[in-house]
């Protein structure tokens, strides 16, 4: 009855609820743990074991303050939950942010070196062709300058390529394998 310590089990019970991970909206763990109260006092009337009445105001001021401190704990942990859930949420979406700006950068690559390989090979293929011609002789000078532009065009078309590789690589997301080489 109202004598015992029963009553102490809805303490447990009052921060047992505000610990679980419902949808709680503003006032509805305050109502529920109300409810909780108003029934033991209806089931201790009712039951004709309500004890004195210095016993029954004392231990329902106690649960009072419990029903405000688990009110009060499960709205604070409640706004905690909603602020993970959104920084989550927000780190999610910058992380599918940085893959589309990844992806986007891959694919300018990839269209630059098309777009740079194509007038370096035609670059390439006449200076090949005047410096391995014997038809016109090229003067000195004109050899060492076709020369230095050929090199040039070579290297220009081995960074293009390296850098199409790497795309490629990139796109096809090849994992390295390590080995020794002798």
């Amino acid at each position: 009855g109202g004598e015992s310590s029963y009553h102490e089990a809805l303490h447990i019970v009052m921060f047992g609820y505000a610990l679980l991970p419902f949808p709680w909206k503003r006032w509805d763990a305050a109502l529920v743990f109300v409810s909780f109260l108003v029934s033991y006092n209806l089931l201790l009337v009712f039951g004709e074991r309500m004890g004195t009445l210095e016993v029954l105001v004392s231990r329902d001021a106690l649960l009072m303050v419990t029903v405000l401190v688990a009110t009060v704990f499960q709205r604070v942990l409640m706004q905690g939950r909603l602020r993970d859930f959104l920084s989550r949420q927000a780190l999610a979406d910058a992380n599918e942010r940085l893959k589309a700006l990844d992806d986007a950068k891959s694919r300018f690559f990839a269209n630059l070196s098309h777009e740079l390989r194509t007038p370096l090979t035609l670059i390439v293929a006449p200076l090949e062709a005047t410096l391995d011609s014997s038809r016109e002789p090229l003067s000195a000078a004109q050899a060492e300058r076709m020369q230095l532009a050929h090199r040039n065009a070579l290297r220009l078309l081995r960074l293009v390529d390296d850098l199409l590789a790497l795309t490629r690589a990139e796109a096809a997301a090849l994992n390295p394998q390590f080995r020794a080489v002798a």
